[in-house]
């Protein structure tokens, strides 16, 4: 059921009026906005050109979230000038639930006695990302104001917002594939595309670390096993294997829809029959291996993985000695 429409707004829209080596100043115009029926008792706040960004718990207003390319070094300063604003009173805006895994119950958390009005910032800057070596900063608009104490609801007509860099860039324009597709993503894409970082010196890649790699994709947590016959299946030689040299490596504990780590951690392994410096077909190599969903922090927490249904281990031989789980007699259990 749709409560109240505010009168007619501007065509909604973001407008860069000025970008170069100094800064990003642009025009956030958010549209119509619409304040409906929500769950409960609440009311939900809509605007043509904003998304509902936040989080469980936190108070249900809508938002942008626009990304500035930013110089290869130094942070930003963000400043902002809203537009007339358009109030409305005894508005209900409610907390965005909690949902329990199983989609079965829900629950919403109130807001504290002295939340005042939120969101404090109108335009909030994030960290400095990297894409692509574009450095960019993520900034999270907020079109409307409210105050949980008295419930008026404050909306602005637009948002000038400035973003100042600390320094100025570089000229590096080297091309990349997806320079393109980069392009789509920033409010000004001519300048930053010739703001790249320059290429790291360090191997680009973890894989230059061995000529040899072999994938193995697990569905759960658990205890693996492969047996030398299985690897030669799959392709790995045999002959002139020195077992010494296997070595396990995945991108160790993360979130999943998280950034993953940079760098892959190596996973002790066991290698049964490996004393006799050969790799025979009934040696086994065994692995603590973990699932696309899993606990992480010490099982502080479970997260699941809507993204794939396979965690992935890379094994590689031919190099250093790899890592081994340390064998021996256990602690007495028994008590």
């Amino acid at each position: 059921m749709l409560l109240a429409l505010l009168p007619a707004a501007l065509l909604a829209a973001v407008t860069v009026v000025r970008s170069d080596q100094n800064g990003v100043s642009f025009r956030y115009v958010p549209g119509q906005v619409n304040l409906a029926d929500g769950a409960g008792a609440g009311q939900v706040v809509e605007f043509e050109d904003a998304d509902h960004l936040a989080q469980p718990g936190e108070l249900d207003l809508p938002g942008k979230v626009v990304r500035v390319g930013v110089p290869q070094t130094g942070g930003v300063r963000v400043s902002v000038r809203p537009g007339p604003e358009r109030k409305l009173e005894a508005v209900r805006i409610s907390t965005v639930p909690h949902v329990s895994w199983d989609g079965d119950s829900s629950w919403y958390e109130a807001l504290p006695a002295n939340a005042g009005s939120l969101p404090q910032d109108m335009a909030q800057a994030g960290p400095v990302e990297v894409i692509r070596r574009i450095r960019f900063v993520p900034l999270r608009l907020s079109p409307c104001r409210y105050d949980a104490n008295t419930g008026e609801l404050v909306c602005y007509e637009w948002l000038d917002v400035t973003v100042a860099f600390d320094r100025k860039p570089e000229p590096n324009g080297d091309p990349d594939p997806l320079d393109g597709a980069c392009a789509g993503m920033l409010l000004n894409p001519k300048d930053a595309l010739d703001w790249k970082l320059g290429w790291p010196t360090h191997p680009g890649s973890q894989f230059e670390r061995s000529p040899s790699w072999l994938k193995l994709q697990v569905d759960s947590t658990g205890i693996y096993g492969i047996t030398g016959r299985e690897l030669a299946a799959a392709g790995v030689p045999l002959s002139g294997l020195d077992p010494a040299t296997l070595a396990l490596y995945t991108i160790g504990e993360h979130v999943p829809n998280k950034s993953y780590p940079d760098t892959m951690q190596q996973v002790p392994i066991f290698v049964q029959g490996e004393e006799d410096g050969r790799l025979d077909p009934n040696d086994r190599l065994g692995f603590y291996g973990l699932g696309p969903e899993h606990w992480v922090g010490r099982c502080s927490a479970y997260v699941k993985n809507y993204f794939t249904r396979h965690n992935v281990y890379w094994l590689t031989w031919g190099g250093a000695r790899g890592s081994r789980i340390p064998s021996g007699l256990g602690p007495d259990t028994t008590g």
